[in-house]
């Protein structure tokens, strides 16, 4: 990986926009667009990201597209989603990845999901979450840090789901094991980031519970409704713990992981994503014991 003039890593591709047929617009959002595109010499759909360069782009949007293109193409996991490709064309940067049905934020139904699928989505994304905690590399464990519902992908024809959008990832570098984070969504954010502005592994494990809430319920466990002040105030207050021992689940297992994963104090919630695994594949478990007798 070489280096712009600015300094910021460029991610450099022999492979141009010619190389892709865009055949759908998915969304938009404050770093780009997305589009759904056809790679042509292998009839295969994917996921274009396209950010601004210039004019108009900013040296963060660029850093952000640099930082996502090298962090996430470095990652090999069967629940993290796959980097195909990544480009700078005509003023833009541009971010192929697979093509998923839909992200969670998109495609939860307002009753929530079948509670097998919700344990299912949690395994996949804490299995993903032990591989950036511990098996990334040998520097230090990577904490995604929006770990959200537009950040879950579900490929329905594989009942599989995986994590992307590594731009505000961060990797520790052993000295006092914290991040100072970015907020991309206050209803999705662990107590620590709101009190005292930092990061840690758990932080991902608190956002789990969250996201996992969210797929339950099909609604947030702090409100998107209410304020940032508010969700500020609902998050530090253990608004979502109190939220998920009072929402109505079949599974008092599951109900139990994730009230685990929203407790406040660090030190009585998960301590590992494997930890998280373990558990819900043992709830799954019996929960298909109990509906296959």
């Amino acid at each position: 990986m070489k280096r712009s003039q600015q300094g910021f890593p460029i991610v450099v591709s022999d492979r141009t926009l010619y190389r892709y047929m865009v055949t759908k617009h998915l969304g938009e959002g404050g770093f780009g667009e997305v589009f759904q595109a056809r790679i042509r010499s292998l009839r295969l759909n994917v996921a274009l990201k396209r950010f601004k360069l210039d004019p108009g782009g900013t040296r963060a949007g660029r850093e952000r597209w640099a930082r996502e293109a090298s962090t996430h193409g470095s990652m090999s996991h069967p629940n993290i989603l796959q980097v195909l490709d990544a480009f700078k064309y005509e003023g833009f940067l541009y971010l192929a990845t697979e093509l998923a049905t839909g992200s969670l934020d998109n495609c939860t139904p307002p009753q929530g999901w079948d509670e097998l699928e919700v344990m299912r989505a949690g395994m996949h994304v804490s299995s993903a979450l032990h591989y950036m905690h511990t098996a990334w590399t040998d520097e230090g464990p990577l904490i995604h840090r929006d770990v959200t519902p537009n950040n879950i992908f579900y490929f329905q024809e594989a009942s599989l789901f995986k994590i992307g959008d590594f731009g505000i990832a961060k990797a520790l570098d052993g000295e006092d094991g914290v991040a100072v984070t970015q907020i991309a969504n206050w209803s999705f954010v662990a107590p620590e980031l709101v009190k005292d502005g930092f990061s840690v592994p758990q932080s991902d494990l608190f956002q789990l519970g969250l996201v996992l809430y969210f797929m339950a319920q099909g609604e947030s466990a702090i409100p998107t409704n209410l304020s940032v002040a508010d969700r500020k105030r609902s998050v530090v207050g253990g608004a979502a713990y109190r939220a998920a021992s009072d929402a109505p689940f079949e599974s008092e297992g599951l109900q139990g992981c994730i009230k685990k994963l929203l407790l406040r104090d660090m030190d009585k919630r998960y301590q590992s994503a494997s930890e998280v695994f373990a558990d819900l594949r043992a709830v799954h478990r019996e929960a298909r014991r109990k509906d296959d007798p």
